[in-house]
């Protein structure tokens, strides 16, 4: 490979623009490594070596560089800045503003906003490249994807607290006509509630939120030694913290040891805690109320004669 075509590579990470040829480098050069298979062309006027066609990565930075600074990765394609699930497709979504002609191209997919500009508010930067808000592209990835996929990507976002489900809703109230919308608003209501994992939410449905029981809160802070640890639902009269273990929980043993931890160090506290598996959840959800609320009226006598 020329010299000069490798050090552009290095310079655009994996990527060549035609329109940004260095001082020494002819188009013929250029198309000459295309002739002879050290670059392909991967959009217009963009190209990037054969072994890294598939590499979403090098894909992103190449649909950034076609842009020119007009557009922002967008959609499921941002989802992947912020280490989301994406939906399993080679398209690049870019968003630009409705004043630019930036055209679409095969693997690449353009969007535009009134408004939209590559810059804050609208933008953020990951990995080096303009992404759009994460709140954006969880709202608007949302009919993109397949049924079954669509609520991972907003659980985890909410879950690792990168988003709130107030900045999602919020967007999404901006997008009165978005595919699938009432069963995103459904999930976001459920995410409001302090809900951040498909059990939490199997468990507020079918088990806690009922008749028989106290409301418990959901994802309460509490500092211990140093950093904050979050509950599950804490019933705060009673001092008792209702864990609920997934189907995992019995795998790694490094995360066994670090909940008999963080059990003990709660203990310390004065906080009861009482978990429940992925099994007895979906098994036995009447048993568990009966279980809990024998537990909370043992801890309510308890507390009271301390």
């Amino acid at each position: 490979m020329h010299a000069e075509i490798g050090r552009l590579l290095e310079i655009g990470g994996g990527v060549v623009d035609r329109r940004e040829l260095l001082a020494g480098v002819s188009h013929g050069v250029l198309d000459h490594a295309v002739a002879v298979g050290h670059l392909v062309r991967i959009l217009p006027r963009t190209y990037v070596e054969p072994q890294s066609v598939s590499d979403a990565v090098v894909r992103r930075r190449a649909a950034v560089r076609y842009a020119a600074g007009w557009g922002a990765i967008s959609h499921d394609s941002a989802l992947s800045g912020w280490q989301l699930p994406t939906a399993e497709t080679r398209a690049i979504h870019i968003t630009t503003g409705p004043d630019h002609q930036l055209r679409g191209a095969p693997g690449l997919v353009v969007h535009r906003r009134n408004g939209f500009r590559v810059q804050s508010p609208w933008t953020v930067t990951r990995d080096g490249l303009p992404h759009v808000r994460l709140e954006r592209a969880l709202v608007e990835s949302w009919p993109q994807r397949p049924v079954e996929d669509r609520r991972a990507p907003l659980i985890l976002a909410v879950q690792r607290r990168l988003v709130t489900a107030e900045r999602v809703l919020r967007e999404a109230d901006q997008l009165p006509k978005l595919g699938g919308r009432p069963a995103l608003l459904s999930l976001v209501e459920l995410l409001r509630a302090g809900c951040h994992s498909e059990l939490e939410i199997w468990g507020h449905l079918h088990v806690f939120d009922h008749p028989t029981l106290p409301p418990g809160r959901r994802q309460v802070p509490v500092p211990v030694h140093g950093r904050t640890v979050y509950l599950d639902v804490a019933y705060h009269r009673e001092l008792v913290d209702v864990e609920l273990d997934g189907a995992e929980y019995h795998g790694p043993r490094l995360r066994r040891e670090r909940d008999l931890r963080r059990d003990a160090a709660l203990a310390a506290l004065g906080w009861l805690t009482v978990r429940f598996s992925h099994a007895r959840l979906h098994a036995e959800p009447e048993v568990i109320r009966r279980d809990l609320r024998a537990t909370l009226e043992v801890r309510r006598q308890q507390l009271q004669c301390g």
